[in-house]
């Protein structure tokens, strides 16, 4: 059997904002699953899609997943450039949303959108945690939710670049 390990959520919903996947998460995921099982066992999901953020001037937080294409379109659409952020791995965004002045003129239900990227970018860095580890391989939540065929060619690129998983001696461990 091949374990699979989903390296996303790392911050759901109801947690503070961030990423769905850090280069740190996944990274931290993969060492701990081949401590316990061989490496050319394991499988790494990742993800296709990235989570919104919405923290509200009254302290509020929201937020909602879409896929790669819309969370950039979020973005371009709000005149943001995505800046790479090496501590996480990912290319990161964030603009400001105003509310409406109220009676007594202050602006209230504004707030800040932040969104931490999956897009070509994470999954090339993701990918090279797979080669780096030399484990089975790569899945991927969920299909469609790509840009579009750059991604599958990155992932192919990746596997074919990196050494194919084997065990040292086929067949003489126990349970395989």
């Amino acid at each position: 059997s091949f374990p699979t390990r989903r390296s996303s959520d790392l911050n759901a919903s109801s947690s503070e904002p961030g990423p769905v996947a850090s280069s740190h998460f996944v990274e931290n995921g993969i060492k701990d699953t081949v401590d316990e099982v061989p490496a050319y066992k394991v499988i790494n999901g990742i993800p296709f899609f990235t989570r919104v953020w919405s923290q509200y001037d009254d302290g509020s937080l929201d937020s909602f997943t879409c896929d790669m294409y819309d969370a950039r379109a979020y973005l371009t659409d709000n005149g943001v450039t995505p800046e790479f952020l090496d501590d996480y791995g990912l290319n990161f965004g964030t603009y400001r949303r105003s509310g409406y002045i109220d009676e007594e003129g202050n602006e209230t239900g504004g707030y800040t959108v932040k969104i931490w990227l999956q897009d070509s970018r994470a999954v090339a860095e993701e990918m090279k945690l797979i080669n780096k580890y030399n484990i089975a391989g790569v899945c991927a939540w969920r299909i469609g939710l790509e840009t579009g065929p750059e991604i599958w060619e990155q992932i192919s690129d990746a596997l074919a670049e990196g050494t194919t998983a084997q065990p040292e001696t086929a067949g003489t461990e126990t349970g395989d």
